[in-house]
């Protein structure tokens, strides 16, 4: 009986090695519709914390960039940690004229919660995503292009979970679902999930 056990085990962890984890639940908003598309989007990443970091992380950073360019956008990616917008808002600039950044999207942590478990860390983590035409990110009341909110949950720090895959799911939905609010040109992916 024991190496039955032991061998359906065995072939559990064969099948769930190097799966990604969790859902993501989407809600967003295309307030403005121009007929201009985000093309080259300065993407504002503040998401690091105790669990989304290391692999998570890499795979969210290469999935935004590799999910922009199938939809015909040059993203740059800026990383910040902080709540003090004003601390980079130099950098923003100066980065916006150098790449000719079109839109500002800003990527934010804001709440959730992380529970250890005896299987690995337990996260549910909401995001505030909001896209601004760059000249208007630094005005006292500026108006939205887009805005989302995403809810994440997931497990890390498993064998069984491919961080890598999980955070490369976050940046595909969030990609697809800018291009299904039509905020994007279509999507040519090499393979279409979620």
């Amino acid at each position: 009986m024991k190496k039955i056990v032991a061998l359906a085990l065995l072939t559990l962890a064969g099948v769930f090695t190097g799966c990604a984890s969790g859902h993501i639940k989407v809600n967003s908003a295309n307030k403005l519709a121009p007929k201009a598309k985000i093309e080259r989007p300065l993407i504002v990443i503040n998401v690091k914390n105790k669990v989304f970091q290391g692999s998570l992380y890499r795979g969210f950073h290469q999935g935004l960039n590799t999910y922009f360019a199938a939809c015909q956008s040059q993203a740059t990616l800026v990383e910040f940690n902080g709540d003090d917008l004003a601390l980079i808002a130099d950098q923003i600039r100066r980065t916006a004229v150098e790449k000719r950044n079109d839109y500002v999207i800003f990527f934010k942590q804001e709440g959730g919660r992380v529970d250890q478990g005896n299987g690995g860390s337990f996260a549910n983590l909401n995001y505030k995503v909001m896209a601004y035409p760059i000249a208007q990110f630094e005005q006292k009341d500026p108006v939205e292009y887009w805005y989302g909110g995403f809810e994440q949950h997931f497990l890390t720090d498993n064998p069984f979970v491919d961080g890598f895959k999980t955070g490369d799911l976050l940046a595909l939905q969030f990609v697809q679902r800018l291009e299904s609010d039509r905020v994007l040109q279509p999507c040519h992916f090499a393979q279409k999930k979620g």
